[in-house]
């Protein structure tokens, strides 16, 4: 075993510690990874910035970004509290009515943050 593989394993053992205890938040440990992996000579800076270019990359970027400028309006919570107190009146015809609406937010911020965003709302019925 080469010292290059050993190093690589170690940081694997590493990184599977930063993700899985959140010591650190999972941006800033691939983060670190990566500069490790840079630093040591493993990877070429080509190689390690390379994911930056792709456009996939640049995608998720922008919908991150354009889910939190949806958050910050604030339009979400009253959304949010909108259905929560319809949901106590009439279950089956707001449940019916937010799914449509969060389908439709969906079209416009990632899958993920709308699904979180309305869980606390499902949540007690």
């Amino acid at each position: 075993m080469t010292i290059e593989i050993a190093f690589v394993l170690a940081l694997i053992v590493v990184a599977t510690f930063l993700f899985v205890t959140d010591y650190v938040s999972y941006d800033v440990a691939a983060i670190i990874i990566m500069v490790c992996l840079l630093a040591s000579g493993i990877l070429s800076p080509r190689e390690g910035l390379s994911g930056f270019s792709n456009p996939a990359t640049v995608t998720v970027a922008a919908m991150f970004i354009l889910s939190e400028g949806v958050r910050r309006t604030g339009i979400l919570n009253v959304a949010g509290d909108f259905f929560s107190t319809r949901m106590q009146e009439s279950f089956n015809y707001w449940f019916l009515a937010l799914l449509i609406f969060v389908g439709v937010i969906s079209a416009f911020i990632n899958n993920t943050a709308a699904a979180t965003i309305f869980i606390p709302i499902i949540w007690p019925f």
